[in-house]
């Protein structure tokens, strides 16, 4: 028997004849547990920046996050374009997005609900 580096002979033969081995697995379920699976949506918060294009608004969400050297709270912008199926949105509204299926190439969220809406208008 062939023996491959780290394997035990049990290992190294399933892999030599392609069989599939169960992993390793510390918590096993016992078999009258209810598995109850929830999907939690990405959320986020930002401002609109731009509502030039048709059903569609920029949105800039802004992190803060520490240097990993200088521990310096540093903030980071990235900006996302989000549907607006009702052209709603204004520039400075405070907006929660919601992922969702991809529209277009750069669109993967829409905008659930308008959280502040923007003390000028334009």
């Amino acid at each position: 028997m062939h023996s491959i580096a780290g394997m035990t002979s049990t290992q190294g033969s399933a892999f030599l004849t392609g069989q599939r081995l169960q992993a390793p697995c510390s918590h096993q379920p016992s078999s009258n547990a209810v598995r109850s699976v929830t999907c939690m949506a990405q959320r986020l918060k930002g401002r609109v920046i731009s509502t030039a294009m048709n059903k569609t608004a920029v949105v800039e969400i802004v992190k803060l996050d520490k240097h990993r050297i200088y521990q310096k709270l540093m903030r980071k912008t990235t900006k996302y374009f989000a549907h607006d199926p009702d052209n709603s949105a204004e520039i400075g509204d405070e907006v929660l997005l919601v992922a969702i299926r991809p529209l277009s190439k750069m669109k993967r969220f829409q905008i659930s609900r308008t959280i502040a809406e923007s003390e000028f208008q334009t």
